[in-house]
C-alpha cells in the first residue's frame, strides 16, 4: 500500500471504528501495540480466548525507511520520519481526536504482513477486500493484489481454525 495523504492517529481510530461497524456486532478492531504498527482484529463471533488476527504495517521496516528517505527530498526528512509509537494506554481513547501524523503521504510502498495467532482462522480474501476499501477511505491505498486463496491457505485451511 501507499499513503495517498498523511494518516493520523485519529484516522486509525476512525478506521478501526469503521471496520468494527462494517464487520458487524461482535467484531472489534484497534491499533496494534507493536513496533511496526498495524491493526488488530481481536474479537469476532466465535473467537476463542487469546485468538487474534493482525495486519502489520511495516512503517518501521528498514527497507521502507531507506526508500522513504531517498524519495523524501526534504532537508528535514529523517529516518524516524514515520514511527509507530509505543502504545501504553487504550489507543481507542488516547488517539481519538489526535492529529499526530503516523504515516506521511508518500509514493514509497509500505509492506503489510497478515498474521493469525493462537488458533485464529486464517484470513479470508473477502475480508481483506473490505479492509482495503476502508483503509483507502483514510488514505492508505492498496497497490498490489489481495493474496490469492492458495497463499492464504498455506498455513491452514481457509476460514478454519488451525489446531
Amino acid at each position: 500500500m501507499v499513503a495517498i495523504r498523511d494518516v493520523t492517529r485519529g484516522d486509525f481510530i476512525q478506521m478501526c471504528e469503521r471496520l468494527s461497524q462494517l464487520f458487524g456486532e461482535g467484531n472489534e478492531f484497534q491499533p496494534e501495540p507493536i513496533t511496526e504498527g498495524g491493526i488488530i482484529w481481536g474479537k469476532w463471533p466465535g473467537c476463542r480466548e487469546g485468538e487474534y488476527k493482525t495486519i502489520r504495517i511495516g512503517i518501521n521496516h528498514h527497507k521502507f525507511k531507506r526508500r522513504f528517505i531517498n524519495e523524501c527530498g526534504r532537508k528535514d526528512c529523517t529516518v524516524d520520519e514515520d514511527e509507530w509509537p509505543t502504545i501504553l494506554d487504550d489507543p481507542m481513547i488516547a488517539w481519538k481526536d489526535d492529529d499526530t501524523v503516523l504515516i506521511h503521504e508518500s509514493k514509497t510502498p509500505i509492506a503489510t504482513f497478515l498474521k493469525a495467532y493462537h488458533g485464529a482462522p486464517t484470513w479470508e480474501k473477502w475480508d481483506l477486500y473490505k479492509i482495503a476499501h476502508v483503509m483507502e477511505e483514510f488514505g492508505l491505498k492498496r497497490k498490489s493484489r489481495v493474496p490469492g486463496m492458495k497463499w492464504l491457505k498455506e498455513y491452514g485451511e481457509l476460514g478454519h481454525r488451525r489446531e
